[in-house]
């Protein structure tokens, strides 16, 4: 998600201001505000089922069995900084034995038609992961200047 935000310069200016430490991590902060929405979403689209199954190997090896709604408590968001704090970036997927949910389910196979709910989640949400992001680096910023 790749979109302009008004008076962001001027925003990063006065993050600059802030100092190298307290910018990244004040950035990061920000971005994962801004992912809160995307995440909310994306628990709300995923295809649940009402019954449960197994995950991992059928001959010889390990399986366990998963209660339905698995993949959804498995959605998962990590937010970093890059380039000294000067850039954001979040991702939003889930964690690794709900692969399938991606995998099969977002993407969908020869024999099972695809159910996207993590693209449309991030869609449906932009506008609203955009302003938390704005909102929380103007909060920062004048409390930053009120020290």
């Amino acid at each position: 998600m790749a979109a302009a935000l008004k008076g962001m310069a001027e925003l990063m200016r006065r993050l600059d201001a802030l100092g190298k430490l307290e910018g990244a991590n004040t950035l990061r902060s920000a971005v994962r505000a801004g992912m809160r929405p995307v995440l909310k979403q994306a628990v709300a689209e995923i295809p649940k089922s009402d019954a449960g199954h197994t995950i991992g190997k059928k001959r010889g090896g390990f399986q366990q069995y998963v209660a339905p709604g698995f993949a959804a408590r498995n959605i998962a968001m990590q937010a970093f900084s890059l380039d000294g704090g000067r850039v954001g970036r979040a991702q939003l997927g889930v964690r690794k034995k709900a692969f399938y949910a991606v995998q099969f389910v977002e993407r969908g196979t020869r024999y099972q038609r695809k159910q996207e709910w993590l693209v449309p989640a991030l869609d449906q949400t932009q506008d609203a992961a955009l302003e938390a992001v704005a909102n929380y680096l103007r909060k920062a910023v004048d409390k930053a200047a009120r020290k």
